[in-house]
């Protein structure tokens, strides 16, 4: 399990991208503006992820804290990603770009 906080241009962006996992299991928070320009959003990605998602990375922040939200307790800094890995290869209606 891996957990990976991003900023998207705008909402309707990231519910698109999110869309594209509706028929998974991971858990998507939607944290929205967060007082700026950016719309924000937490996710669990569940087993078998262990790179962002193809075309989710350059939407990724990488922080240093815990954040302003957490999954049931689960430590951000315990299960984030690890930013020097590539991302994910692209799977079929997947990526967060198209």
């Amino acid at each position: 399990m891996k957990i990976g906080k991003y900023a998207f241009n705008s909402e309707e962006q990231g519910e698109l991208a999110i869309s594209k996992f509706e028929n998974e299991y991971h858990c998507f928070a939607r944290l929205g503006t967060l007082g700026g320009d950016k719309w924000h959003v937490d996710v669990c990605w569940q087993e078998g992820i262990q790179n962002h998602p193809h075309g989710w990375k350059s939407y990724s922040l990488n922080i240093d804290t815990e954040g302003v939200h957490s999954f049931a307790g689960l430590k951000y800094l315990e299960h984030k990603f690890d930013s020097s890995l590539p991302e994910e290869e692209p799977k079929e209606d997947t990526d967060a770009n198209s």
